[in-house]
């Protein structure tokens, strides 16, 4: 509805303040009974396609055609999402009046042997500080007390952007404050935790200055549909897998733990999009890649700009060579191009000022399609008001030719 009200208002707009063209006059030369318009492809009065031109392919038009479907085939064969696409857990929401809530029944982690993943509290603190949907905590607890508990962060938000990093809220944050962290960082890195698509997380290993307290963070994030009252939605998570160690000491082991977890927790949220080939190549060497596009492009451009410099003085050389009739000829070319009518007949009457004589139509027709062939002209295909017309090209530089006879 609103894309109907506003293109009723765009064309109402457009018919009181945009001023249409005039149509021009019909073209007394136009006429399709003429029997030179039957043999010629153009009107030469204002340069009106009447016959279709025959398409022909030749070997450069063909290597274009298979370039442009090679580089098709290839993007379409590309699956580089930002992030890992996943089937979430059936029903871990539940709207209610009162917002979302967690389902106490299903959990968001894989049950690992020995170990009892229950769900224990939503911080909803939390989620008001942070703009969450959902901040859920599940610890894995073990019947066996010398094992220790593996907690586990699951947050939930529309956008990546109230996911916040953990190194950002404890240690950069504060620092850009002008306060001391409360923490001592110990770790700081990334790991895959799954191979296609792959799945980066981040290691931080931190301890508490006040209490030297040790804890170890394992996290990652992922695009995942949620069921909700048996409707999907798309939303943003962020996993936390967190270990509290006994001493610094302990830290590699933890992370090992952890590590082992994490895969498992990806095979569990069944990621449903596999990546290609091209698509880890691209996703591990983006920074290669990039330079390498953006350096052909240059080097590209660069020849390109070289490469219409070295042709177009070659053909003004080429001019200054020509004849003088024939010189004027481009000039007119060109004065018609400058005045907009760039027909035959325009070229004629602006060549007849040059010369001050009366022009023949059918030997203009013999010399602008040598001055073609010489590749000082071009003769292309326009848009002249709605219709598809033929113009002539000048191909020198104009502002050479009008300093020559002006």
């Amino acid at each position: 509805m609103l894309m109907f009200i506003g293109t009723l208002i765009l064309l109402a707009t457009t018919e009181k303040f945009v001023k249409k063209p005039k149509p021009s006059e019909p073209c007394p030369a136009c006429n399709l009974n003429s029997p030179t318009l039957q043999t010629e492809k153009f009107c030469p009065n204002c340069g009106k396609l009447h016959l279709l031109p025959k398409i022909k392919l030749n070997k450069n038009a063909l290597a274009k055609i298979a370039s442009v479907a090679i580089v098709i085939i290839i993007l379409l064969s590309i699956q580089a999402p930002v992030f890992a696409l996943t089937e979430g857990p059936v029903e871990i929401l539940v709207r209610t009046p009162s917002g979302l809530q967690p389902n106490t029944q299903i959990h968001p982690q894989p049950q690992i042997e020995g170990n009892n993943l229950r769900y224990v509290y939503r911080d909803t603190n939390f989620e008001k500080v942070s703009g969450e949907d959902a901040s859920l905590v599940y610890p894995y607890g073990s019947t066996n007390t010398s094992k220790q508990t593996i907690w586990v962060a699951l947050e939930i938000a529309s956008t990546v952007g109230p996911l916040h990093r953990w190194e950002t809220c404890l240690i950069n944050y504060p620092i850009s404050q002008g306060l001391q962290p409360k923490v001592t960082q110990l770790d700081l890195s990334d790991v895959q935790t799954h191979a296609n698509p792959p799945i980066v997380g981040r290691y931080f290993a931190f301890q508490y200055r006040s209490t030297n307290q040790t804890q170890v963070v394992l996290y990652w994030y992922q695009s995942a549909t949620f069921t909700v009252n048996g409707t999907s939605e798309q939303k943003q998570a962020k996993i936390s897998l967190v270990m509290y160690p006994q001493s610094t000491a302990d830290v590699p082991q933890a992370e090992k733990t952890l590590l082992a977890v994490a895969k498992a927790s990806n095979n569990y949220w069944q990621p449903i999009k596999t990546w290609t080939t091209i698509s880890l190549i691209i996703s591990q060497n983006g920074l290669v890649l990039s330079t390498i596009a953006v350096s052909m492009l240059i080097v590209l451009l660069i020849f390109n700009v070289i490469f219409n410099r070295n042709q177009k003085s070659s053909l003004l050389k080429m001019y200054y060579k020509l004849p003088k009739q024939n010189q004027l000829l481009v000039t007119a070319v060109a004065n018609a191009q400058k005045q907009g009518n760039p027909t035959t007949k325009g070229i004629a009457t602006e060549l007849e000022k040059l010369t001050n004589t009366q022009t023949d139509r059918e030997s203009l027709k013999e010399q602008l399609q040598s001055a073609e062939n010489e590749g000082l002209i071009e003769k292309t295909l326009v848009n002249r008001e709605d219709r598809a017309s033929f113009a002539w090209r000048n191909l020198l530089t104009t502002r050479n030719i009008f300093k020559r006879f002006n």
